[in-house]
């Protein structure tokens, strides 16, 4: 006569998380809630008179840190975009020639790049790649989405980045079209 084994049973773990980060786990711990110019500070990429400056000029023009920083000079571009890309929580580019796919670029309408900050970079499976100067605004993802009727997935540039790029990708292929039709 044999002996059945009987099924185990899922017992409650007998310990818990000290933290909601211990039981996220490292890689979902809540991302940096210091100011950026406070974490440029920290890194050493930032005197506290250049951020005293910024913060001043960002008084009187309007425009977030990360982008005057870039504008101004004061932090390299390559520097500061992770520091960017993780305080929104999303991925960032480096806007240059050969990482723009020109087919996906005339998916978007040049007036509404302009006007959105944006700039296709790709297309994989109905997902178009955009970068955009505001990754996080949804009103405006949703407004590209139903434009182009594809999904979108923003990732993070500068706006001065993409300005210079949809000017000069923009006008190549006003130049492409106009020699290919001579």
């Amino acid at each position: 006569m044999s002996a059945i084994a009987e099924p185990t049973r899922w017992e409650k773990p007998t310990t818990r998380p000290a933290t909601a980060s211990d039981a996220l786990g490292p890689r979902l711990a809540a991302p940096e809630r210091k100011p950026l110019g406070e974490q440029l500070v920290d890194a050493g990429l930032l005197s506290e008179d250049d951020l005293a400056a910024v913060l001043k000029t960002q008084w009187q023009k309007g425009k977030r840190v990360g982008d005057l920083l870039f504008e101004m000079g004061i932090v390299d571009e390559s520097k500061l975009l992770p520091f960017v890309a993780a305080k929104l929580g999303v991925s960032g580019v480096r806007l240059r020639e050969g990482i723009i796919d020109p087919h996906a670029v005339r998916v978007i309408p040049q007036e509404v790049a302009q006007r959105v900050q944006a700039l296709a970079l790709f297309q994989v499976r109905g997902v178009l790649t955009v970068a955009m100067a505001e990754p996080q605004n949804l009103q405006q993802i949703d407004e590209l989405e139903q434009l182009i009727g594809l999904r979108v997935s923003p990732i993070c540039a500068f706006s001065t980045s993409i300005v210079r790029m949809i000017d000069r990708v923009y006008s190549d292929e006003r130049k492409n079209g106009v020699d290919a039709q001579t």
